[in-house]
C-alpha cells in the first residue's frame, strides 16, 4: 500500500477552502496599497501647489538644483519616500497575485505597477525639468490608473 506524499501547490487553510488564505492576504495588501497611493497623491498635490523647485543647471555632482532641493525639502522628500514604498508594495502585490493563480488579479496588479512606473518616471522629469505641466499630468494619470486597477483588483477577489 503506497501513500502519495507529494505536496500540493497550495496548502489548505484551517477552514478547508483552497485559496481563501491567499485571497485574504491579497485583499490586505491591496487595501494597504490603495491607502499608500492616496497618501502619495496628497503629498504630490501639496508639492505641486506649494513647493517651488529651482529650474535647470547642473552642479558639481551632476545633480540639478531641483534634485538638491528635493533632498532637503521635507514635503518633497516625503513624497519621494512614500512613492518608493508604494512602488515596492506594487511589485510585491504583483508577485503575490501571480502566485495566487488568479489571472484577473495578476493582470490588474501588472497594470497598476505599470502606471506606478509611469508616474515615477514622470516624477523624475518633473523634478529635473522644473515642474513640467506635462509631467504633472502624467503623474496624475498614473495615480488614476493605478488606483483604479487596484480598486478593480480588490473587487475581483473572492469574498470571504
Amino acid at each position: 500500500m503506497s501513500t502519495d506524499t507529494r505536496r500540493t501547490a497550495e496548502p489548505r487553510n484551517p477552514s478547508g477552502r483552497r485559496g481563501a488564505n491567499s485571497s485574504t492576504k491579497l485583499r490586505t495588501v491591496t487595501v494597504l496599497l490603495l491607502v499608500g497611493i492616496a497618501v502619495e497623491f496628497v503629498f504630490g498635490t501639496y508639492v505641486n501647489l506649494a513647493v517651488t523647485l529651482p529650474r535647470g543647471g547642473t552642479n558639481h555632482g551632476g545633480a540639478t538644483p531641483a534634485m538638491k532641493e528635493a533632498m532637503t525639502n521635507p514635503a518633497v522628500l516625503s513624497h519621494i519616500l512614500v512613492g518608493i514604498a508604494v512602488a515596492f508594495g506594487g511589485v510585491v502585490l504583483m508577485g503575490m497575485a501571480a502566485q495566487s493563480g488568479n489571472k484577473s488579479a495578476a493582470a490588474l496588479a501588472a497594470v497598476g505597477v505599470g502606471a506606478l512606473g509611469a508616474a515615477a518616471a514622470a516624477g523624475m522629469v518633473f523634478l529635473a525639468g522644473g515642474q513640467s505641466a506635462v509631467a504633472s499630468f502624467v503623474m496624475a494619470m498614473g495615480f488614476l490608473v493605478s488606483f483604479t486597477s487596484y480598486f478593480a483588483l480588490l473587487a475581483a477577489l473572492p469574498r470571504r
